[in-house]
């Protein structure tokens, strides 16, 4: 959850560069139209805006870069709650019906709950392996 956060927040980094971004294309749009008497200052301010624009442009990259690796994060770690919540299901399956033994008097519930513990350890050990 705490991956899903950064990630949300990296997003939403990302999201205001990127309206800061459009503003200032915006402003130097209208600056090209607009009729100035200072034609150097005109030229100045501009610049600046090209100047951000090229630096915003470098920088949405890199937040959008990092907002995807935050997100594969968060896909790893759901992919392993998922397994986890398997297993642990899995597991207290087996408990209730080996409990059952002691009710029936029947090994073959005892077989069958220890069938389904080991499968449960067994997804939650393959949490190693995920990548």
């Amino acid at each position: 959850m705490l991956n899903q956060n950064k990630a949300t927040d990296q997003w939403n980094y990302y999201q205001a560069h990127k309206i800061r971004s459009n503003d200032t294309a915006l402003a130097a749009d209208i600056l090209s139209v607009v009729t100035i008497s200072d034609k150097d200052t005109a030229k100045k301010i501009a610049k600046s805006y090209a100047d951000h624009q090229e630096k915003w442009n470098e920088n949405l990259k890199e937040e959008q870069e990092k907002a995807e690796a935050l997100e594969v994060e968060v896909e790893q770690a759901e992919a392993r709650a998922v397994r986890f919540d398997l297993g642990e299901a899995l597991l207290e399956i087996g408990l209730v019906i080996t409990s059952v033994t002691l009710l029936t008097r029947s090994h073959a519930y005892w077989y069958l709950g220890l069938v389904f513990s080991a499968i449960g350890i067994a997804s939650a050990v393959s949490v190693l392996f995920l990548k």
